[in-house]
């Protein structure tokens, strides 16, 4: 019984030991904040994502690349930027359908030769994933319905301003009257084809 209370009571002493002995977990940093913007945040992930694409497009265009860390602070600045934007446009209520942005992206799909639905791969070919391709996109549509929204408000043009521009350039509307107007119609076209024309 002594050996039993001997071994129970090493046990016991011995087991924190045991329990801290055992390799500690390592921690994996996935992600930081490396900006805060009102309610909204910027990721690292993000800051280096834009960073690889402004560095890819400037290169594409052969133009040379300013000091990495002063492109990381232009990136950082236009990141907030287009987050504070995003909010305003939140709290304006601009929004962007799926529609608007499937018809956007297929237009930008036919210009480049291709169809919506090849868009996905020919972006996987360039390293670029399209879902985020595609929200990339949405917030870009959503400012510039703001954009527009904020210059369509400061743009008011009366009926009086209309009026003084008309007699300001009297001289050059130039009216033309037709005397004979001849509308061709084929031999075989019937009565109802040829008073229509």
């Amino acid at each position: 019984m002594k050996y039993l209370k001997f071994l129970l009571l090493a046990f016991f002493i011995t087991l924190p030991q045991l329990l801290s002995a055992q390799e500690p977990s390592k921690e994996i940093m996935l992600d930081r904040i490396v900006a805060v913007v009102n309610d909204g945040i910027v990721l690292h992930s993000e800051l280096e994502d834009q960073l690889a694409v402004t560095k890819r497009n400037l290169a594409g265009e052969n133009i040379d690349l300013p000091p990495d860390d002063i492109l990381r602070r232009q990136v950082l600045e236009s990141l907030v930027l287009k987050q504070i934007q995003l909010q305003r446009a939140e709290r304006l209520g601009v929004q962007v359908s799926d529609e608007e942005v499937n018809r956007s992206l297929e237009s930008i799909a036919l210009r480049n030769g291709m169809t919506l639905s090849q868009l996905p791969t020919a972006l996987s070919l360039q390293g670029i994933d399209y879902n985020l391709y595609r929200d990339e996109f949405r917030k870009d549509l959503i400012l510039q319905q703001l954009r527009a929204r904020d210059v369509g408000s400061r743009i008011s043009i009366t009926r009086s301003e209309v009026d003084k521009l008309l007699a300001q350039n009297s001289d050059n509307n130039i009216e033309y009257e037709v005397l004979h107007l001849l509308i061709s119609v084929g031999s075989d076209a019937s009565e109802d084809e040829v008073a229509a024309a």
